[in-house]
């Protein structure tokens, strides 16, 4: 997922709530008070952005078992919050600038496999991505 610096939900930029999503871990539960914590708002401005985030479909209701009550005011990240989480906001690489790191990379890799002092070596190295098609830009 590709997201701009400038962009915003409720006035907060979206790079603060990628940290908020980061901060919420790999089990992704978020709660009012880690959002209205992290991003230092007031407890009106905390309601309005949990409700964008869930509209948005970024925060879902906590899925618990039979006869078990999710917490008050806990959510957990959606698979759309999940790729949120792991957003980048770098922008796209030119072609030419990838095929300058690619071939220093390999170039690393036969300067390794050529000195006896490093016990391993790297018998494969795969390319993978927007790399292989022909576009100028890489996502």
């Amino acid at each position: 997922m590709q997201i701009q610096t400038t962009d915003e939900i409720e006035g907060v930029p979206l790079l603060k709530i990628r940290a908020l999503f980061r901060q919420a871990g790999l089990d992704g539960v978020v709660s009012a008070d880690l959002v209205r914590h992290q991003l230092n708002l007031t407890k009106s401005k905390t309601g309005r952005v949990i409700a964008a985030l869930r509209r948005m479909g970024f925060l879902e209701p906590i899925r618990t078992g039979r006869g078990v009550k999710p917490a008050e005011n806990e959510w957990q990240l959606s698979k759309n919050g999940i790729r949120l989480r792991g957003a980048t906001a770098a922008k796209p690489l030119r072609r030419e600038t990838a095929e300058r790191l690619l071939s220093e990379f390999l170039e690393r890799i036969t300067a390794l496999n050529s000195n006896p002092r490093f016990l391993a070596r790297v018998q494969k190295a795969v390319v993978f991505g927007s790399h292989i098609g022909e576009m100028d830009r890489r996502c």
